[in-house]
């Protein structure tokens, strides 16, 4: 790549780095993901409903943004989108009809979180996991602060740029 002047730095430089956003983007989905198995799933097996995973389910709901340029900044996020799930409140897939909404898929993150499930489901054996919180965003940023640096440094460097940190 030839550079005459800053426009050319500049656009080589947003084209670096929307690379590397969207190397990290992928990391941090994959650990969210993994995180919602072992926080929210591993916690217990409900016996009322079927989980749903990636097919339906809370883990299916979150996505990685397309990058987008705006000016000199690159930004991508990491969303969910509830439309995703399934929702059945007669079988008491994401809501029910004994709630002040039978659809619940757009605060279900929020509910699971903070542990804010009614008593529902907490009927019987080893119900207790239920209405604890099961905080997956948290761990997820912690566990990714210092890695994502890390690999932004690295998608740069395999495209010719070395980054030093001070």
């Amino acid at each position: 790549m030839i550079i005459t002047n800053d426009n050319d730095m500049m656009n080589a430089l947003l084209n670096i780095s929307s690379d590397a956003i969207n190397e990290v983007g992928d990391y941090f989905l994959k650990l969210l993901k993994s995180n919602i198995i072992k926080i929210v799933y591993g916690a217990g097996r409900p016996t009322t409903y079927l989980r749903n995973g990636d097919n339906g389910g809370i883990l299916g709901n979150w996505y990685k943004g397309a990058v987008k340029r705006a000016g000199n900044t690159v930004e991508m996020t990491i969303d969910e989108e509830p439309e995703l799930m399934i929702h059945d409140p007669s079988m008491y897939i994401h809501g029910s009809k004994v709630w002040y909404t039978d659809d619940i898929r757009d605060i279900l993150a929020e509910i699971i979180i903070e542990g804010e499930s009614g008593p529902l489901f907490s009927k019987g054996e080893d119900a207790d996991w239920w209405q604890m919180p099961r905080d997956f965003w948290t761990p997820t940023f912690e566990e990714s602060e210092d890695d994502v640096s890390t690999r932004f440094i690295r998608s740069f460097k395999k495209q010719g740029i070395v980054l030093v940190r001070n």
